[in-house]
């Protein structure tokens, strides 16, 4: 049910990156359109932005998040898969606001 088409272009990735964004996630295949994937993919690797991909967040509510994304060792590998888990708990944060 997921997968949204919002897609960054190379440009947007250095104004993200000069906002100080260090992770972007998305429900979608890929944070990039088709035509522009490896160089938006590139500009994120240069620019230390971290990239989730094919999340599943149709039950996922507004609020204060601590995301845990431990990835898989793959050797080799510039990108390896993660079991991405959001925790709600407020210890995290100090408050329960």
């Amino acid at each position: 049910k997921s997968n949204s088409k919002v897609a960054l272009h190379e440009s947007a990735v250095y104004e993200l990156a000069d906002k100080g964004v260090k992770l972007i996630g998305v429900d979608g295949t890929s944070v990039a359109t088709q035509s522009d994937s490896a160089k938006t993919h590139r500009a994120l690797f240069n620019s230390d932005i971290a990239v989730l991909e094919n999340l599943y967040l149709d039950e996922v509510k507004p609020g204060k998040y601590f995301l845990f994304a431990p990835p898989l060792k793959v050797g080799g590998a510039d990108g390896a898969p993660v079991r991405a888990i959001l925790i709600n708990d407020y210890i995290f944060w100090g408050s329960k606001s």
